[in-house]
Formats: structure tokens, C-alpha cells, sequence
């Protein structure tokens, strides 16, 4: 399946503003420069680093309430 920019762009802010994704694996996924994936996040406010970190916090949490 092949997507147009605006659908990649979209769905790449989306995984980026959940901190599931660095900006540097947005920019992989979608076949982007990293500058152009950091454009986008400073157009929109999108703060990648505290998102990560919040994402990877609650992960871990989630973990220490329920090993596998």
C-alpha cells in the first residue's frame, strides 16, 4: 500500500505526538529527512522529547504492574 505525503505526514505526527516514534525513526518510516520530520514538529508544537519520555514512562510502568 502506497501513501501519499499528506496521509505519511499525518500518520508520522501522529506516532511522534505519542512518543512512539523518534523523530529520526519518523523520518525511516516514511523516507523523509530527519530535518524535514524536525520542521514539522517545531510548525506544530510537538515537543518529541517530552512525548518520548512520557510514552517509554508509562511503558515502563505498565511492565512493573504486569511482568511476563
Amino acid at each position: 500500500m502506497t501513501l501519499d505525503g499528506s496521509k505519511q505526514q499525518t500518520a508520522a505526527l501522529a506516532l511522534l505526538r505519542k512518543g512512539i516514534v523518534t523523530q529520526s525513526e519518523a523520518a525511516a518510516l516514511i523516507g523523509a529527512s530527519k530535518q524535514l520530520v524536525r520542521h514539522w514538529c517545531l510548525r506544530r508544537g510537538i515537543d518529541t522529547g517530552a512525548a518520548r519520555e512520557a510514552y517509554l514512562r508509562k511503558t515502563w510502568q505498565r511492565a512493573l504492574r504486569h511482568p511476563q
